[in-house]
This record gives C-alpha cells, structure tokens and sequence, in this order.
C-alpha cells in the first residue's frame, strides 16, 4: 500500500494530502547519490556565443581527460551566404579525411563531399544559411594522442547530409575552429558536451 508523504514543520512531520509510492529504497542522501552519480548521458561542458559578421570562430578548453567523446552542436544565427560549416581542430595540420553524402529537397540524386587526406578541415560539418546555423556534431578522442574521428549530420534550406571523417595526427587537442566556408556568420550558440560512460 502506498504511504502518504510526510514534510517535517520545524516541530513534527505533517501528512500530506495524497498518497506517494514508497521510496524506502532511496530514503538516503548517499543512496540518491550513488544512483546520481551511475548514470550515463551528456554533461555541458560550455557555451559560446558567435559574433557578428565573422569568418571564423575559435573555441578553447572544450576537451580534456575527463570526457573520451564529446558532442558540438550549433544552432540560430544566420550567414551573408548559404554554405557550409567546417571543423577543424584548432593547432592540427592538414590531414584531415571525409566523406558526407548529401541530397537537395528538389531532386532524389546524392552527390558526396569527399575530401583527404590533406584537407585543412571536415567539410561538412554544418550548414550555413541566410535564415540558420546548424551543425550536430560528435568527436571521439579529441584530447587524447591519437587519430580523431568525427560523424554527424545537417540539415539547411535546401540539402541533408551526413557523414564523418578521421584527422590523423596522433595530437592532443583542447579546441576546435569553426570557419563559415563563404561569407560570414552572425550570433548562433555553439554548446560543447562530454559524454559520461
């Protein structure tokens, strides 16, 4: 049966009105912190917003030895011209491999960009438009030295994508570039997450 709540006065615990399942189980702060604390997902890690009419926007201390993979995402903003997003890590050198097909709304034909393996960033990792940013983007092994892989996908006005690509240089990195590939940005929120395994 289940147990009415009680919430303590100051002077005596008082019922409350309806009934709540019992929760004995986790009657304990250090129980309902081993139960916090076990579970998975992704943890902010920070939050940056772009300026106005920029080519490019550097993010620094987004990776370290606490995460092994993370997520980026990008969101609201607007570019002077439609185009990509691409990614590069920042202080890597040119050896950056992918491949993202991709498909416009008005034919049912897929083209791909293909590019490696000394390209100078992973194109496409977003897309930029007139009316958005959007980019949804996870890393693997970013901080640790060795190869970094990347996958995700876009969607903007007029094409979908996705793909991924590898960096191979067995580097540690803290942060990443973003650089519009015609044009430039304005506002837009880039948002950093690990995630807890």
């Amino acid at each position: 049966m289940a147990k009415k709540a009680r919430v303590w006065t100051g002077t005596e615990f008082v019922e409350l009105a309806s009934a709540q399942t019992d929760l004995t189980a986790y009657s304990t702060t250090a129980q309902m912190d081993t139960a916090i604390t076990a579970g998975v997902g992704l943890v902010p890690i920070l939050t940056q917003t772009i300026g106005s009419a920029v080519s490019s926007v550097v993010v620094s201390n987004a990776f370290s030895a606490t995460y092994d993979a993370y997520k980026i995402i990008i969101s609201n903003g607007v570019s002077s011209a439609d185009g990509v997003l691409k990614l590069s890590l920042t202080g890597g050198t040119s050896v950056y491999s992918y491949s993202v097909p991709k498909t416009t709304y008005l034919s049912t034909n897929l083209a791909a960009a293909i590019g490696g393996p000394t390209e100078t960033s992973w194109v496409v990792a977003g897309s930029s438009t007139t009316s958005r940013l959007s980019m949804n983007v996870d890393l693997l092994d970013p901080f640790l030295a060795k190869f970094t892989t990347y996958s995700g996908g876009y969607v903007s006005s007029i094409e979908a994508g996705a793909g991924g690509g590898i960096h191979k240089e067995a580097t540690s990195f803290t942060g990443f570039t973003i650089t519009q590939s015609t044009g430039t940005i304005t506002g837009g929120t880039i948002r950093v997450y690990g995630y807890k395994n």
